[in-house]
């Protein structure tokens, strides 16, 4: 993960956050084996953002994934 950080910041790219659910991946069981994560990310280079500057990444309803 370390190097996946790493070459993200070589290329210049940021996570750009989100608005909505801040987890995207859950197993839905009961016991301890539950787990809930964010898994899905979005990045961008500066210049993306400047042309597109109302950008708005969106976590939908977990319950309408089809995963």
């Amino acid at each position: 993960m370390d190097r996946f950080k790493e070459t993200l910041e070589e290329c210049g790219l940021h996570d750009l956050g989100f608005v909505g659910d801040p987890y995207t991946c859950r197993n839905h069981n009961q016991d301890e084996a539950n787990y809930i994560r964010r898994l899905d990310r979005a990045v961008a280079s500066q210049t993306w953002c400047e042309h597109f500057p109302s950008y708005t990444v969106i976590h939908g309803n977990p319950r309408h994934s089809d995963h």
